[in-house]
């Protein structure tokens, strides 16, 4: 028996080991893609910047010495926002598709000076609401593209082991499915910051395999019970898009559907017959319309990332805790003997009393 619980044990424990690194190896990786692919990049800097009127050409600044050549940055100083990036991507989805999930992951670049005070760093994914815009490195600043974080955004959260940033774009790659939109499928990576932090975080670019990002994008939004059998989709008239946070100009024509009544849509009355409206009897009755299917949706749940066979080992790993908890004492420790309860202590009284009277018997 002791075998056994030993061997219980050690089959737990190693259980337990699999199933925890195939969570934690399960998501998106830098280097890899599915369901777009990564059109261009590009990266403005502040300090490039006419000084003068606007009829005056100045020659472009030089690439600043902490920012490594191929590397996408994103820098604040004192609050202000200095340098910030922009990525655009081709879905593989059409369009008015029901996006599922967006995730984008982006690997800090390890050089000397290219990334500092990541602690406080805060970095934002945002829209770019601009139909089109030139890519470039150090790029004149007031050639950056217009972006609107109201529309929607993406905090990055930084893995402080690896470098690797992991940005949730389901709110915002919902923008681009939707009907009638106008903008580009592009994210602006700009600082977050609240106070007069200052921070510079330069990510590895596409020849330095350092973004990866992974789109679900189905034809139809899934439906729901809720609704009634008779729904349809509804429309509504498009929400125009404001200016960046960072001052830029721009705006967002045809964005997302806004029926301004609510997210399940205005009620609607169906239509009755002649003779059910002279009834005083038959009341009408009011359906609510269904959600657009592009409008944007929470982002999926924790367990939606854990790989189909990480299910079988969490229930074989719960069969074994089972069994050690069967094996083990309460202080989980083996059990010095088997009790014995019941007809069994029954029986061993009588063989007792019986052995005694046996003994006095022959005395």
């Amino acid at each position: 028996m002791s075998a056994l619980r030993t061997t219980a044990a050690v089959a737990g424990s190693l259980l337990l080991a699999v199933l925890t690194t195939a969570a934690g190896n399960a998501g998106v990786r830098p280097g890899t893609a599915e369901g777009a692919e990564l059109v261009k990049t590009g990266w403005w800097w502040a300090a490039n910047e006419t000084p003068l009127d606007e009829t005056v050409v100045a020659p472009p600044q030089p690439t600043p010495p902490n920012v490594p050549k191929g590397t996408l940055p994103v820098s604040a100083a004192g609050g202000e926002p200095e340098k910030f990036s922009a990525l655009e991507f081709r879905l593989e989805g059409e369009p008015g598709g029901f996006v599922e999930s967006a995730v984008l992951v982006l690997r800090e670049n390890a050089d000397a000076g290219a990334t500092v005070n990541e602690e406080a760093a805060k970095v934002l994914a945002c829209p770019v609401t601009e139909t089109f815009w030139a890519d470039g490195a150090s790029a004149a600043w007031k050639a950056r593209p217009a972006y609107d974080c109201d529309l929607a955004s993406a905090a990055g959260e930084r893995d402080a082991r690896t470098g690797v940033w992991k940005f949730d774009l389901t709110a915002v790659a919902a923008l681009w499915t939707a009907e009638g939109y106008k903008g580009s499928t592009s994210v602006a990576l700009v600082e977050g910051t609240e106070g007069p932090e200052s921070f510079q975080v330069a990510f590895d670019g596409p020849a330095k395999k350092g973004i990866g990002f992974a789109f679900a994008v189905a034809d139809a939004a899934p439906s729901s019970p809720f609704l009634s059998a008779g729904a349809a989709p509804s429309g509504g008239a498009t929400r125009a898009g404001s200016s960046g946070s960072a001052g830029s100009a721009g705006s967002l024509s045809g964005s997302l559907a806004d029926s301004g009544t609510g997210a399940a849509g205005p009620l609607t009355t169906p239509e009755v017959s002649a003779a059910e409206a002279a009834d005083p009897t038959v009341a009408p009755v009011a359906t609510a319309a269904t959600t657009p299917a592009s409008s944007p949706l929470a982002a999926p749940a924790w367990y939606s990332g854990i790989p189909a066979g990480g299910y079988a080992l969490l229930v074989l790993t719960l069969a074994l805790g089972y069994l050690l908890m069967l094996a083990l004492g309460p202080d989980a420790q083996p059990a010095a003997g088997p009790a014995r309860h019941g007809v069994s202590r029954a029986l061993d009284r009588l063989r007792t009393a019986g052995a005694a009277m046996t003994t006095r018997g022959r005395g």
